[in-house]
């Protein structure tokens, strides 16, 4: 089947072999010089050292010991709260959005809606859920105590219908848009959590799991030209490994304003038994000031990357 379409970045995307052995975590990448010559070789490093910073950050803060949020009570000592599993999670969410708010003067209500995932956690994504959010926003209007916003949140994740179960794994994706454009996600299931999704063990289920997908989406929708994904995780070697090398050479750095309602940036604190990473949440919560308040996403160790091809590319790969 000939190549159809394929949107890739002028500024490419390279692996550095240097950098993998340095960077345990997976490889860094770095934007090369494109084809017009549009990078030198000292921006190409500067990037890289960028690149190389924020995973020693991320690796740091793994490595840290785990210490009580300051204002915070452990849910050992505190009878108002479940010991949930999102617990920690919602916990920093709700505290870098407090911190947010108070740097932009914006009402909690809208800087929820903002900053944080909540909404998907909720299961309220989407026309059918505007009326349960509206609902928790009017409650969080009403609430100025953090220990009674985390119990509203709590709540409301335990009332949310189970999420359905993807037939292809760790995998879904968005049916192709009017352009013709899948957009691929990654979201380990309950399932997913006794091992890491990304263990070298696990890889050739994640490529079974991509085949499926792809055999469907070859059969379902004839019209899609693109695959397109943007995520933290590309910048793990493991998670590269699964795709059509075009599809990693095009990665690059979005121009594009980010949002922090999915787990594109927000997926990085947690580890793959979705607890909060020890350390990550004074990371965060340090790093949001006045300098990058218009753009909160820069708080998070790990900016997202974006890839795109031609879907043939991924048809010829999983056949």
């Amino acid at each position: 089947m000939p190549v159809r379409h394929c949107l890739v970045s002028g500024s490419r995307a390279i692996l550095r072999p240097d950098l993998n052995d340095r960077i345990q975590s997976g490889a860094v990448i770095g934007k090369r010089r494109s084809l017009q010559g549009q990078m030198s070789a000292p921006g190409q490093e500067r990037l890289l050292a960028k690149s190389v910073q924020a995973i020693r950050t991320l690796k740091r803060s793994v490595a840290r010991p785990r210490r009580q949020i300051p204002g915070r009570s452990s849910s050992a000592n505190n009878p108002h709260v479940t010991g949930h599993l999102f617990e920690d999670y919602f916990d920093l969410q709700l505290r870098f959005t407090a911190r947010y708010a108070e740097l932009t003067g914006a009402p909690l209500d809208e800087a929820i809606a903002r900053c944080t995932n909540l909404r998907r956690r909720f299961g309220l994504w989407g026309s059918v859920g505007d009326s349960r959010w509206a609902a928790f926003l009017d409650q969080v209007r009403d609430c100025p105590r953090h220990a009674d916003l985390l119990r509203i949140a709590m709540a409301a994740h335990d009332q949310a219908s189970p999420r359905d179960r993807s037939p292809y794994g760790c995998f879904t994706y968005d049916p192709p848009d009017a352009q013709g454009t899948l957009r691929l996600h990654f979201m380990p299931e309950e399932r997913h959590r006794e091992t890491s999704p990304l263990a070298e063990s696990s890889l050739p289920e994640r490529r079974d799991e991509l085949r499926a997908l792809f055999h469907d989406v070859r059969r379902l929708h004839p019209e899609v030209r693109q695959v397109r994904g943007l995520s933290w995780l590309y910048h793990l070697r493991a998670y590269r490994s699964l795709f059509p090398e075009t599809y990693i050479a095009s990665l690059t750095s979005p121009t594009w304003p980010l949002h922090l309602n999915g787990s594109s940036v927000w997926g990085q604190v947690l580890d793959h038994r979705g607890r909060l990473r020890p350390g990550i949440a004074d990371t965060v919560l340090s790093r949001l000031g006045r300098s990058n308040v218009d753009a909160p996403w820069l708080a998070f160790p790990l900016q997202p990357l974006t890839a795109a091809c031609s879907a043939d590319h991924f048809f010829n790969l999983m056949a």
